[in-house]
Protein backbone atom coordinates (compact mmCIF):
# COMPACT_ATOMS: atom_id res chain seq x y z
CA UNK A 1 0.00 0.00 0.00
CA UNK A 2 1.40 3.35 -1.15
CA UNK A 3 0.29 6.95 -0.11
CA UNK A 4 1.64 9.20 -2.64
CA UNK A 5 0.06 11.98 -1.68
CA UNK A 6 0.95 11.97 2.01
CA UNK A 7 4.53 11.42 0.89
CA UNK A 8 4.50 14.96 -0.84
CA UNK A 9 2.51 16.14 1.74
CA UNK A 10 4.94 15.33 4.84
CA UNK A 11 7.45 16.96 2.71
CA UNK A 12 6.20 20.27 2.96
CA UNK A 13 4.83 20.26 6.61
CA UNK A 14 8.49 19.12 7.32
CA UNK A 15 9.75 22.31 5.79
CA UNK A 16 7.21 24.38 7.67
CA UNK A 17 7.93 22.99 10.69
CA UNK A 18 11.14 24.06 10.39
CA UNK A 19 9.99 27.57 9.59
CA UNK A 20 8.08 27.32 12.64
CA UNK A 21 10.92 26.48 14.88
CA UNK A 22 12.90 29.43 13.78
CA UNK A 23 9.69 31.48 14.06
CA UNK A 24 9.27 30.26 18.11
CA UNK A 25 12.80 31.04 18.98
CA UNK A 26 12.64 34.67 17.44
CA UNK A 27 9.16 34.88 18.90
CA UNK A 28 10.22 34.18 22.64
CA UNK A 29 13.45 36.24 22.14
CA UNK A 30 11.17 39.38 20.98
CA UNK A 31 8.99 38.64 24.06
CA UNK A 32 10.98 38.78 26.52
CA UNK A 33 13.23 41.78 25.33
CA UNK A 34 9.65 43.70 25.10
CA UNK A 35 8.89 42.89 28.93
CA UNK A 36 11.99 43.43 29.95
CA UNK A 37 12.18 46.92 28.14
CA UNK A 38 8.58 47.76 28.72
CA UNK A 39 10.01 47.69 32.78
CA UNK A 40 12.73 49.69 32.44
CA UNK A 41 11.66 52.28 30.20
CA UNK A 42 11.23 54.72 32.98
CA UNK A 43 15.49 54.62 33.26
CA UNK A 44 16.80 54.86 29.22
CA UNK A 45 16.61 57.55 27.15
CA UNK A 46 14.42 58.31 24.40
CA UNK A 47 17.23 57.99 22.20
CA UNK A 48 18.10 54.10 23.87
CA UNK A 49 13.70 52.78 23.97
CA UNK A 50 13.83 54.41 20.42
CA UNK A 51 16.37 52.04 19.11
CA UNK A 52 15.05 49.04 20.98
CA UNK A 53 11.62 49.97 20.06
CA UNK A 54 12.90 49.18 16.26
CA UNK A 55 15.30 46.25 16.81
CA UNK A 56 12.02 44.88 18.61
CA UNK A 57 9.80 45.81 15.89
CA UNK A 58 11.95 43.68 13.40
CA UNK A 59 12.28 41.16 15.39
CA UNK A 60 8.84 40.60 15.89
CA UNK A 61 8.17 41.20 11.95
CA UNK A 62 10.60 38.11 11.34
CA UNK A 63 8.49 35.99 13.69
CA UNK A 64 5.18 37.12 12.29
CA UNK A 65 6.64 36.42 8.39
CA UNK A 66 7.92 33.18 9.31
CA UNK A 67 5.23 31.86 11.21
CA UNK A 68 3.04 33.07 8.09
CA UNK A 69 5.02 31.23 5.51
CA UNK A 70 5.55 28.10 7.93
CA UNK A 71 1.70 27.68 7.87
CA UNK A 72 1.64 28.52 3.75
CA UNK A 73 3.53 25.11 3.88
CA UNK A 74 1.98 23.74 6.20
CA UNK A 75 -1.55 24.20 4.79
CA UNK A 76 -0.32 22.66 1.32
CA UNK A 77 1.28 19.89 3.32
CA UNK A 78 -1.91 18.74 5.08
CA UNK A 79 -3.81 19.46 1.90
CA UNK A 80 -2.21 17.09 -0.24
CA UNK A 81 -2.12 14.47 3.28
CA UNK A 82 -5.59 14.48 2.98
CA UNK A 83 -6.16 12.86 -0.41
CA UNK A 84 -4.76 9.69 0.77
CA UNK A 85 -5.96 10.19 5.01
CA UNK A 86 -9.31 11.91 5.84
CA UNK A 87 -8.09 13.07 9.16
CA UNK A 88 -6.21 15.84 7.74
CA UNK A 89 -9.50 17.24 5.91
CA UNK A 90 -10.42 18.34 8.97
CA UNK A 91 -6.92 20.22 9.92
CA UNK A 92 -7.21 22.19 6.84
CA UNK A 93 -10.04 24.88 7.95
CA UNK A 94 -8.55 25.46 11.54
CA UNK A 95 -4.87 26.22 9.79
CA UNK A 96 -6.72 28.49 7.27
CA UNK A 97 -7.72 30.31 11.07
CA UNK A 98 -4.70 30.14 12.34
CA UNK A 99 -3.19 31.84 9.16
CA UNK A 100 -6.26 34.70 9.38
CA UNK A 101 -5.18 35.34 12.99
CA UNK A 102 -1.55 35.54 12.83
CA UNK A 103 -2.13 38.04 9.61
CA UNK A 104 -4.96 39.95 12.12
CA UNK A 105 -2.26 40.15 14.96
CA UNK A 106 0.29 41.52 12.90
CA UNK A 107 -1.80 44.31 11.31
CA UNK A 108 -2.64 44.86 15.35
CA UNK A 109 0.52 44.87 16.05
CA UNK A 110 0.64 47.77 18.29
CA UNK A 111 -2.70 46.77 20.32
CA UNK A 112 -1.52 44.14 23.96
CA UNK A 113 -4.94 42.70 23.96
CA UNK A 114 -5.04 41.50 20.17
CA UNK A 115 -1.55 40.14 20.23
CA UNK A 116 -2.35 38.34 23.82
CA UNK A 117 -5.58 36.75 22.33
CA UNK A 118 -4.31 36.00 19.24
CA UNK A 119 -1.20 34.06 21.06
CA UNK A 120 -3.83 32.27 23.06
CA UNK A 121 -6.04 31.82 19.80
CA UNK A 122 -2.33 30.21 17.87
CA UNK A 123 -1.82 28.28 20.77
CA UNK A 124 -4.89 26.49 21.14
CA UNK A 125 -5.04 25.75 17.51
CA UNK A 126 -1.27 25.01 16.93
CA UNK A 127 -1.90 22.37 19.44
CA UNK A 128 -5.14 21.45 18.17
CA UNK A 129 -3.56 20.72 14.48
CA UNK A 130 -0.19 18.96 15.67
CA UNK A 131 -2.40 16.60 17.58
CA UNK A 132 -4.70 15.89 14.40
CA UNK A 133 -1.68 15.60 12.20
CA UNK A 134 0.46 13.30 14.54
CA UNK A 135 -3.33 11.14 14.43
CA UNK A 136 -3.47 11.46 10.84
CA UNK A 137 0.37 9.77 9.95
CA UNK A 138 -0.19 7.67 12.94
CA UNK A 139 -3.19 6.35 10.97
CA UNK A 140 -1.06 5.68 7.66
CA UNK A 141 1.93 4.01 9.90
CA UNK A 142 -1.14 1.83 11.53
CA UNK A 143 -2.03 0.88 8.09
CA UNK A 144 1.52 -0.10 6.94
CA UNK A 145 2.43 -1.81 9.73
CA UNK A 146 5.22 0.33 11.19
CA UNK A 147 5.13 0.21 14.72
CA UNK A 148 8.03 2.35 15.53
CA UNK A 149 6.23 4.99 14.10
CA UNK A 150 3.24 4.29 15.24
CA UNK A 151 4.44 4.23 18.89
CA UNK A 152 7.18 7.25 18.18
CA UNK A 153 3.47 8.97 17.71
CA UNK A 154 1.71 8.23 20.51
CA UNK A 155 4.43 9.61 23.08
CA UNK A 156 4.46 12.35 21.18
CA UNK A 157 1.03 13.18 21.74
CA UNK A 158 1.59 11.79 25.80
CA UNK A 159 4.78 14.92 25.76
CA UNK A 160 2.54 17.45 24.18
CA UNK A 161 -0.54 16.79 26.44
CA UNK A 162 2.18 17.29 29.35
CA UNK A 163 3.69 20.09 27.89
CA UNK A 164 -0.24 22.02 27.35
CA UNK A 165 -0.77 21.12 31.11
CA UNK A 166 2.47 22.35 32.31
CA UNK A 167 1.97 25.49 30.42
CA UNK A 168 -1.82 26.27 31.99
CA UNK A 169 -0.35 25.59 35.49
CA UNK A 170 2.56 28.22 34.80
CA UNK A 171 0.04 30.53 33.38
CA UNK A 172 -2.22 30.53 36.30
CA UNK A 173 0.08 30.68 39.31
CA UNK A 174 1.65 34.05 37.10
CA UNK A 175 -2.01 35.08 37.42
CA UNK A 176 -2.38 34.83 41.23
CA UNK A 177 1.04 35.78 41.82
CA UNK A 178 1.91 39.10 44.07
CA UNK A 179 2.13 42.29 41.75
CA UNK A 180 5.48 42.51 43.27
CA UNK A 181 6.83 39.41 41.20
CA UNK A 182 4.77 39.12 38.31
CA UNK A 183 7.39 40.82 36.08
CA UNK A 184 9.63 38.08 37.16
CA UNK A 185 7.39 35.36 36.94
CA UNK A 186 6.13 36.43 33.70
CA UNK A 187 9.80 36.38 32.35
CA UNK A 188 10.42 33.09 33.84
CA UNK A 189 7.35 31.67 32.10
CA UNK A 190 8.29 33.35 28.60
CA UNK A 191 11.79 31.36 29.19
CA UNK A 192 10.06 28.29 30.21
CA UNK A 193 7.48 28.02 27.75
CA UNK A 194 9.40 29.06 25.18
CA UNK A 195 11.96 26.11 25.71
CA UNK A 196 8.96 23.63 26.13
CA UNK A 197 7.46 25.08 22.64
CA UNK A 198 10.98 24.37 21.41
CA UNK A 199 11.39 20.65 22.64
CA UNK A 200 7.90 20.19 21.44
CA UNK A 201 8.87 21.18 17.91
CA UNK A 202 12.17 19.11 17.74
CA UNK A 203 10.30 15.93 18.90
CA UNK A 204 7.41 16.85 16.33
CA UNK A 205 10.27 17.28 13.58
CA UNK A 206 11.94 14.23 14.34
CA UNK A 207 8.46 11.78 14.47
CA UNK A 208 8.03 13.98 11.07
CA UNK A 209 11.69 12.65 9.24
CA UNK A 210 10.77 8.80 10.82
CA UNK A 211 7.63 9.42 9.40
CA UNK A 212 9.14 10.79 5.64
CA UNK A 213 11.13 8.21 5.63
CA UNK A 214 8.82 5.22 5.98
CA UNK A 215 6.86 6.75 3.43
CA UNK A 216 9.25 7.13 1.08
CA UNK A 217 10.53 2.99 1.76
CA UNK A 218 6.60 2.10 1.30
Amino acid sequence: MKFPNAKKGIKNIFTGQLLMLISVILTTISSIAILVVDHLQNGTSETVTGVSAIGLLLFSLAGAVLTVTALVFNIIGVFRSSKDEPVFKGVIFLMIFSLAVVIISAVFANSQVISRLSDLVNDISGTITTVLIVIGFNKIAEKLGDEVVFRKGQNLLRVIIWIVLLSVIMKAVALFAPVAVVMVLEVVMLIVTGLLEVLQTFLYLFYLSKTKKMLQEC
